[in-house]
């Protein structure tokens, strides 16, 4: 069986303590790391192997693969930011752009997205986040609400909407 439907394959890693982002390009044969620590070249040196492998695999091709460590992302100035931030960056390397984390504002702002994405079913165009807002309360949602199930491993077994109904809002005013 082969994975070949895309040229990007995104790879999320989890170091221990810290999060980072690895993107394949299958026609390239290169990897490119995404992270927002910027360790040193060597520390990426036990992942990169079980990358090059598990993307073979995927594959179904053996590839020698070229690894590039992107040095032009901000820096992450806080210590619990990178989960969230390795997902956002994988987002907008696979939509063609480099998003800008200036400052812990933007950190915030980003995560604060990621959850609404989530909550919400779908990715949300950042320059239209008012009318996104509006056009979602106007289905029949509250804020975005949406229970996670998982287990002790972090696989997802049932997701659940809470759906206010407008109706029942009103009537408990009335007695």
């Amino acid at each position: 069986m082969s994975l070949i439907f895309g040229l990007l394959i995104f790879v999320p890693v989890n170091a221990g303590d810290h999060w980072y982002s690895m993107v394949a390009h299958v026609e390239k044969e290169q990897v490119y790391v995404l992270d927002t620590i910027h360790h040193e070249t060597s520390y990426y040196n036990p992942i990169k192997e079980l990358v090059g492998w598990l993307v073979n695999q995927l594959i179904n091709k053996t590839c020698n693969w070229t690894f590039y460590l992107v040095r032009d992302i901000h820096k992450q100035k806080d210590s619990n930011s990178c989960g969230p931030l390795a997902l956002k960056l994988m987002q907008c390397w696979a939509m063609g752009y480099q998003p800008s984390f200036s400052n812990l504002v933007d950190y915030r702002i980003a995560r604060n997205f990621i959850a609404l994405e989530i909550a919400m079913d779908r990715p949300i165009n950042s320059l239209m986040y008012d009318r996104e807002i509006h056009m979602h309360q106007e289905l029949g949602y509250g804020p975005p609400k949406k229970l996670l199930v998982l287990d002790l491993n972090g696989v997802l077994l049932r997701t659940h909407w809470e759906i206010r109904d407008p109706c029942n809002d009103f009537a408990r005013y009335l007695g």
